[in-house]
Parts: structure tokens; sequence; C-alpha cells
């Protein structure tokens, strides 16, 4: 079996660790799935017009573009862990806003909210997928010179 450039002290990253990468990247989405799957009652309740509720998934999406360049130094800058824990806490926030009886403003600002934590998943996961291709590539770029040293000495 390849052993994809790991050094033997490298351990493969766990099923726990995937686990909690997809938590991640799901927490935000969350919300936005759950709105879509109850818009005709949502539309019915508060009286507003398709459009206007097209506008929720519109402002979730605007914010995760407005927040990928920020959120991309954060996730270089921070750890994975606290990453993580800023990913679930907004996207609770955010689906707490939801469960506030104040209207549509209030839904805004929670598919906001929502927004930027898919951005924040994306750029956690990317960050995570960047770290280890650097590593990997380090271990290989190591392992090649202690090859190539020890074919000289021969």
């Amino acid at each position: 079996m390849a052993d994809h450039g790991r050094t033997p002290d490298q351990k493969t990253p766990g099923i726990g660790l995937l686990t909690v990468l997809l938590g991640a990247v799901a927490a935000g989405p969350i919300l936005l799935y759950g709105l879509s799957a109850t818009s005709d009652s949502i539309i019915a309740e508060l009286g507003i017009s398709e459009a206007r509720f097209g506008l929720l998934a519109t402002t979730c999406f605007g914010a995760a573009a407005v927040g990928s360049a920020t959120l991309g130094r954060l996730a270089d800058r921070h750890s994975d862990l606290s990453l993580m824990a800023f990913i679930f806490v907004l996207s609770a926030l955010a689906l707490l806003l939801v469960a506030v009886p104040d209207g549509f403003w209030m839904l805004l600002i929670a598919a906001g909210l929502s927004g930027v934590g898919i951005e924040a998943g994306r750029s956690l996961v990317m960050a995570r997928a960047w770290r280890s291709a650097i590593t990997r590539s380090n271990a290989s770029a190591t392992a090649g010179a202690r090859n190539g040293s020890t074919s000289d000495r021969s």
C-alpha cells in the first residue's frame, strides 16, 4: 500500500476528524436547507412574496462571498479547534435567531450569519487540506533528500 508521502511518525487522520470537519461544513447550510424545506409555510405565515423569500438565500450566499477573504486569512492564522468552535457557535446563533418570532428581518440576519458559517466551514476545510499538502510535500522532500544523500555516499 502506498504511503502517500507520509513519514512513519505521521498519523493518518482518523474518522473522528473527518466527522468533525463534515459537521463544520454542514453546520452553515442547515439553516438555509431548513428554510427552503418549509418555504410554503414561512411565506404564508409571514405574508411575504416568493421573491422576498429568495432574498434569504441571496443574503446567505452574499454573506459567504463577502466573508471569504477575511475568513480565509483567519483559517490560516488560527487553530482548527478554534475555527470549528467559531463555526458551530455562529451556526447555533443563526438557528436561535430563526426561533425568535420577530419576522422576516430576523430571518434575514440569521441567513447572513448562516452564510458566514458556510464560508467559515469551507475555509477551515481548505486550510486543513493546504496544511496537509504542505506537510506531505515537506515530508517527501525530506525523504528525497535523505535518499539522495545516502546514494551519494555509496
